[in-house]
């Protein structure tokens, strides 16, 4: 039965009636919420980083650090290290670090993994309260994107010696440690160039914990193959 345009009319009129008189009667008085000024980027960080002029900027050093982000949820540098340095035996307790390799070699010692070199293109994990070392073999400079969760604690095993901190005092402990596995999509490593050569490679997940994300996004193979993209996006 068609229903006269008239009553259509009344009847929308009426739920509009109904819903105004609806809001008025739950209406909610405003509140106060804090407006901020607009946050500032951290000492050393700028909106947009090249990797070009970060080498620029170290020319001529073999040991240096920049920071790229460092906020309320990431840490992340631009490192290089000389041949020869080594990273001591340490673990993070609450959680996962992971690095990608722009230059040069670095040889990892991973708690439960077989020793392996990262080269170029190469992404290195670590869970956390897994014990790691690294070293630079050779006679290059190793140069990587080195990535952990913003404020991480860093302790280190019996053997190696802590590093000197203002007001800070270091004591043993006992936390009943215990390595996190991987799981998920996460593996010990990967290298970008392996995985762009093949062609249905369209990008991938690397880091999958409940505190960070890190992916390969979809052209990593095309950006890889061009030399074009080294790196991962944050989330």
């Amino acid at each position: 039965m068609k229903i006269p345009r008239s009553s259509a009319l009344f009847v929308t009129g009426l739920c509009m009636l109904s819903w105004a008189l609806a809001q008025q009667a739950s209406k909610e008085e405003p509140s106060w919420a804090p407006k901020y000024e607009p946050a500032k980027y951290p000492p050393g960080t700028r909106p947009h980083t090249k990797y070009t002029e970060v080498l620029a900027r170290h020319k001529g050093h073999g040991d240096w650090r920049e920071p790229v982000v460092h906020d309320n949820y990431f840490d992340a540098d631009f490192v290089s290290m000389a041949p020869g340095t080594k990273v001591s035996a340490r673990f993070h307790p609450d959680t996962r670090a992971w690095w990608i390799i722009r230059d040069g070699e670095v040889r990892f010692n991973i708690e439960g993994q077989q020793p392996f070199v990262a080269t170029k293109g190469s992404m290195v994990q670590v869970p956390l309260q897994t014990i790691y070392s690294m070293e630079v073999p050779g006679n290059k400079p190793a140069i990587f994107f080195e990535v952990n969760i913003a404020k991480a604690k860093t302790l280190y095993v019996k053997d190696s010696k802590p590093p000197e901190m203002e007001g800070v005092t270091w004591i043993p402990v006992l936390l009943n440690r215990k390595p996190h596995p991987y799981g998920y999509e996460n593996k010990p490593h990967i290298n970008l160039y392996e995985l762009a050569k093949d062609p249905a490679y369209k990008g991938s997940r690397f880091v999958h914990d409940d505190r960070g994300v890190s992916n390969n996004p979809p052209g990593t193979r095309v950006r890889m193959k061009t030399g074009t993209d080294l790196g991962s996006r944050l989330h």
